[in-house]
């Protein structure tokens, strides 16, 4: 099977880079991707669970974030903690663990992927939350079988 490619590097204003995004966006939640440069053009249909992975890394005079996005016929789910994207930074370290409990993982089981480990009198040991992706819960289930 001839494999389809474009590679595309181009620099652009801030809202252009937006726009790009928000298409991408915005293809992704209809299922499909076309991206198209002088007549070829790359074709995907998405499907529900697609394996993100996202660097950012700020040098003394570059700053750079990559994300890529993949997926596989048969798509691999881990458990792993949920990313927060902000335009606001994290407190600092001192005030963290007073804002731990208010940590939201992004995603469509946000409400059961919380679970909170009890308070204890201990005031010297204080817990953190536990966070759970759900994301083992989300592969998709078996179709009843029929006798």
């Amino acid at each position: 099977m001839k494999e389809n490619k474009i590679n595309h590097r181009q620099q652009v204003n801030r809202d252009d880079a937006i726009a790009y995004l928000e298409s991408l966006s915005q293809s992704l939640k209809a299922g499909k991707v076309v991206i198209e440069r002088n007549g070829q053009f790359v074709s995907f249909i998405t499907p529900d669970f697609i394996n993100l992975e996202l660097s950012a890394r700020k040098k003394k005079d570059k700053n750079e974030i990559s994300v890529e996005l993949s997926w596989r016929k048969e798509p691999a789910v881990t458990d792993i903690a949920p990313l927060n994207i902000t335009s606001k930074e994290p407190p600092a370290p001192e005030s963290a663990e007073k804002d731990e409990k208010t940590v939201e993982p992004i995603g469509a089981a946000k409400a059961e992927n919380m679970a909170e480990k009890p308070e204890t009198d201990d005031k010297t040991k204080p817990e953190a939350p536990t966070i759970k992706t759900g994301a083992a819960k989300a592969t998709p289930k078996a179709a009843p079988k029929s006798k």
